[in-house]
């Protein structure tokens, strides 16, 4: 839940986006397009940048891959404040499993 901060939402080949998401290795096959179907509760995104001083954060979410030939879809969060994130670890390998999720 973003609250009351304002989001955007961007194609994953949008050109003003895709450079930044590129240098991220953002693509079709980025793992959190396939986390975000997992659940209604958590959202994966990337921490693209902060505001330590004002406690925000600029977040990309990723959305639900798309079921038919549209676009990949981020939703952009300028001012999520911190405290509304929230972190869990995801296994490197299939025995990785951590009990913090």
């Amino acid at each position: 839940d973003v609250g009351e901060s304002k989001y955007d939402a961007v194609f994953l080949k949008d050109p003003q986006w895709w450079p930044e998401f590129r240098r991220l290795g953002v693509t079709e096959e980025h793992r959190g397009f396939q986390l975000a179907s997992y659940s209604d509760r958590r959202t994966p995104c990337l921490v693209l940048d902060g505001d330590e001083a004002a406690g925000t954060l600029y977040v990309a979410y990723f959305a639900e891959p798309p079921k038919e030939e549209k676009q990949h879809t981020l939703y952009v969060v300028e001012d999520l404040a911190a405290e509304q994130m929230s972190f869990f670890s995801l296994p490197g390998r299939s025995d990785a499993h951590r009990s913090d999720g």
